[in-house]
């Protein structure tokens, strides 16, 4: 006689669906976390002919390397009493009190002498290309060219107000073509752009101490022709953008291997990092960086949100728990923090070739108040920002201001530029 199956009891079934009903419900829980966690990477066609390759600059000038290998020269300290209140005046558009003083006091630095900054600002050769691993220090310090230059600056002021205007002028545009040369032909880095955009303000501002002394009409046209070409100058950003990138993806291995995690030791790289699809997320932010710094200020393009930003952003603001589900997790954390603001560096040089264009309105405005015609037939100087001519009025005091369109929310708080203090009057005698 056959045995009869033993029939299951119907807690045991129950107890057995609603295990499997609970293990499709953690699948789809699983599976919507992974969907939320893991958007898809944008891919826009118009950055696909993006090229990140960096491009090669001369050697490097070997006299500036020296220079900028001194990181604290005795000859830049700004405790010296007659310098620092030259350079003050300067600043404010004064002359100064004591020009013979100035000029005692200038030649008389050593450790290195000012002579010996001009040679080496005049070497031929570019800036070092200098991108040091995440563990190590720079070798070479941009605050010698920094000083140096506001020190020679401050002599040519000097010398203009001594009487020699066609020299100061003279010497003024030597270090001035110079800056420009190392700016536009040698392909800086980021911090070298930015560095070298500046500096270009300090002696174009110092050019309206000859220009308020007065100069023959060759050397005055030859100020107004470099300052337009100051205006109308290509931005190195985007290739400063291109080294920066370069710079990241070459170092981004090592970063992560020498990145302590909390117990002292190395991070795992499985499942929360991936270096291929990193290197392909970084190419991505960098590309987009270097488009839009190719863009013209007129462009629709900087009023837009891009895809890129959004993708960021959600990858970031998501609660941290659903990092455990997001494939390369560290990779997209990192390539949010690395990658930088958007607009901030091209717009922040556009607004120092914005200041160039003011400068040239300022001065037109107050040398025709005092009764001068310029020495040069020139278009009158307009706002690259809005394209409008330049008002100078008493109550006016800023100039350059950054639509809050362009900014799309990225620079909150970005302030306009101060309006230059009028154009010197007559030198002292």
């Amino acid at each position: 006689m056959s045995e009869r199956p033993k029939r299951k009891r119907p807690g045991l079934r129950r107890f057995n669906r609603a295990v499997l009903v609970a293990l499709g419900l953690l699948v789809a829980l699983v599976t919507v976390a992974i969907w939320i966690a893991n958007p898809s990477r944008p891919d826009p066609p118009e950055l696909q002919k993006i090229d990140l390759k960096v491009p090669k600059a001369p050697p490097a000038a070997a006299a500036l390397l020296r220079l900028l290998e001194r990181k604290d020269p005795a000859v830049f300290s700004d405790e010296e009493p007659t310098a620092k209140a030259g350079l003050e005046a300067m600043k404010q558009g004064r002359w100064l009190a004591d020009p013979a003083a100035v000029i005692v006091a200038l030649d008389g630095l050593k450790d290195p002498s000012l002579t010996e900054v001009r040679t080496a600002l005049l070497a031929p050769g570019c800036l070092p290309r200098e991108m040091p691993a995440p563990d190590k220090d720079y070798r070479y310090s941009f605050l010698p060219l920094i000083r140096g230059v506001r020190l020679l600056t401050l002599r040519s002021v000097a010398t203009a107000q001594q009487g020699d205007t066609a020299g100061a002028a003279r010497g003024a545009f030597e270090i001035l073509d110079r800056l420009l040369e190392l700016e536009q032909r040698c392909a800086p880095s980021l911090i070298e752009a930015m560095v070298l955009t500046a500096t270009v303000r300090v002696v174009a501002r110092a050019l309206g101490f000859q220009l308020a002394a007065g100069l023959e009409p060759g050397l005055e046209k030859e100020l107004w022709d470099r300052l337009g070409r100051l205006e109308r100058r290509k931005s190195p950003v985007p290739d400063a953008l291109r080294q920066e990138a370069g710079w990241l993806l070459e170092t981004l291995p090592q970063a992560i291997r020498s990145a302590p995690s909390k117990g002292g030791e190395p991070p795992r790289s499985w499942p929360w990092y991936d270096e291929g699809d990193t290197r392909r997320l970084f190419e991505l932010t960098y590309r987009r960086l270097v488009w839009l710094a190719e863009q013209p200020l007129g462009s629709k393009a900087w009023t837009r949100r891009f895809p890129e930003e959004e993708y960021l952003e959600r990858t970031q603001n998501q609660p941290g728990w659903l990092a455990l589900f997001r494939f390369n997790a560290i990779g997209k954390i990192l390539a949010g923090i690395a990658a930088p603001a958007f607009r901030k560096y091209p717009l922040k040089w556009h607004q120092d070739r914005c200041a160039i264009a003011a400068l040239r309105a300022r001065w037109l405005h107050d040398l025709k108040a005092r009764g001068r015609q310029p020495a040069a037939e020139m278009a009158s100087p307009r706002d690259p920002f809005s394209g409008q001519p330049f008002v100078v009025l008493p109550d006016h005091n800023t100039f350059c201001a950054v639509p809050s369109a362009m900014l799309a929310g990225e620079l909150k708080g970005s302030e306009p530029l101060p309006l230059p203090p009028p154009l010197s009057a007559k030198a002292p005698e």
